[in-house]
């Protein structure tokens, strides 16, 4: 925590009443949203970065001992669950760092993955 550059699940106020505390619950608000032409979530989907998120999540890393474990049962699962938020439309893959928060900050996205460093803009533009 000392080091900073950590990522955060930021969320609309004006569109979520009660912040999901399960990445799954996604599912449930999914079409709820998408049929307002809110996406559910947005971050820079091709920046390995926020990918690596998914792979600590599943107590991978990139690297283990001096070497790319690149085949490891974590990876696996990352690039599943990767690949799910696409497949499922919680995220739109084609979106990049200035258009994931384009879009929170005008309400087109309900949830946004960015980092700490992007905290005091944002309290700035919403509130």
């Amino acid at each position: 925590m000392m080091q900073g550059n950590h990522l955060m699940l930021f969320y609309n106020k004006a569109l979520i009443s009660t912040p999901v505390t399960q990445w799954q619950q996604l599912t449930a608000i999914t079409p709820a949203l998408k049929a307002k032409g809110v996406y559910p979530v947005s971050w820079p989907y091709h920046d390995m970065y926020y990918f690596a998120a998914f792979l600590h999540t599943f107590g991978g890393s990139p690297v283990t001992e001096g070497r790319i474990t690149l085949d490891s049962p974590a990876m696996v699962q990352a690039l599943e669950a990767y690949r799910t938020v696409a497949s499922e439309q919680w995220v739109d893959p084609e979106c990049d760092y200035d258009t994931a928060l384009a879009r929170f900050n005008e309400g087109k996205s309900a949830y946004l993955i960015n980092g700490d460093w992007a905290f005091n803009d944002l309290v700035k533009n919403m509130g």
